[in-house]
């Protein structure tokens, strides 16, 4: 009995050891395994570091050789002569019409036409801070810029010293009220076209400035706003003197804008501010 004790607890014995030894087995490959797979990985993480990358400073510094200083240098330069000529071009226009040279003013009156409705140029309405009260011609009360109203009263009192007795029939015009008076015109001559040979389209109109002004003879109010008013001592007075108070007329016989002859129609362009308003239809010859 005692011998088939010990046979059993030999047996179990050896069993667990038989079962330690085969668990340690498993758990010493399963970490050799893994510290294997550890070590290849670290292994490719230092291959893929110290994989030589492309030197990119290196290719934007060569292209930056392909371009060499003299293509450099004419490429700035061509783009200078570029802005250059333009320039030059709008300079040779503008220096035409200052010093009128005859074989191209012809050309330059056509390229600033170009930007007329009808031969009328744009304008825009005076600020209404600027404009002085020259008092009521019959039921109307008129106004101009101060420029051109103080301007105008000297110019009247010294014409009133010499016997010549001028009226201002009117001075700045709304836009609004420009687009009545054309419509009225357009009714009367049929067509915009010839409507705009007597009367401005509306924003086109030199009364928006407030440096335009229609003038008559006190004497011959009948002549009013009429091309009689050509025989009138007031623009024989007008016609000889107006320019020392910076007045001139604004559309004489055969004006290059095409608008119908008006010698009661002037402008101011006696200050910086003045002439510069009216650069472009001065221009024209």
């Amino acid at each position: 009995m005692n011998n088939i004790l010990k046979s059993i607890k030999s047996l179990v014995f050896n069993s667990n050891f038989f079962i330690f030894l085969v668990s340690f087995t498993a758990v010493a490959t399963i970490a050799l395994w893994y510290s294997t797979q550890q070590t290849q990985l670290s292994s490719t993480a230092e291959n893929l570091g110290t994989e030589k990358k492309p030197n990119t400073s290196n290719s934007q510094n060569d292209n930056m050789n392909q371009i060499s200083p003299e293509s450099m240098k004419e490429e700035k330069v061509d783009h200078q002569e570029s802005s250059h000529q333009e320039t030059i071009e709008n300079s040779e226009n503008y220096s035409a019409i200052i010093q009128n040279s005859p074989q191209n003013q012809k050309d330059v009156n056509s390229l600033l036409l170009k930007n007329t409705r009808y031969g009328h140029f744009q304008f825009a309405e005076v600020p209404r801070e600027r404009l002085m009260n020259m008092g009521k011609y019959y039921h109307r009360t008129e106004y101009l810029d101060k420029e051109a109203g103080i301007a105008f009263q000297r110019m009247k009192h010294d014409a009133q010293s010499q016997g010549v007795k001028l009226v201002l029939i009117s001075g700045f015009r709304s836009i609004a009220s420009q687009r009545e008076l054309f419509t009225k015109q357009i009714q009367r001559r049929g067509s915009e076209r010839a409507a705009a040979k007597l009367s401005a389209p509306p924003g086109h109109s030199e009364h928006h400035t407030g440096y335009a002004i229609d003038i008559g003879d006190g004497t011959k109010p009948q002549f009013d706003l009429k091309y009689d008013f050509e025989y009138t001592q007031a623009y024989q007075w007008l016609n000889a003197k107006a320019g020392n108070y910076g007045f001139e007329l604004s559309f004489p016989r055969n004006n290059p804008q095409g608008v119908s002859f008006e010698p009661w129609h002037w402008r101011y362009i006696g200050s910086e501010r003045a002439s510069g308003i009216f650069a472009q239809t001065r221009s024209l010859q």
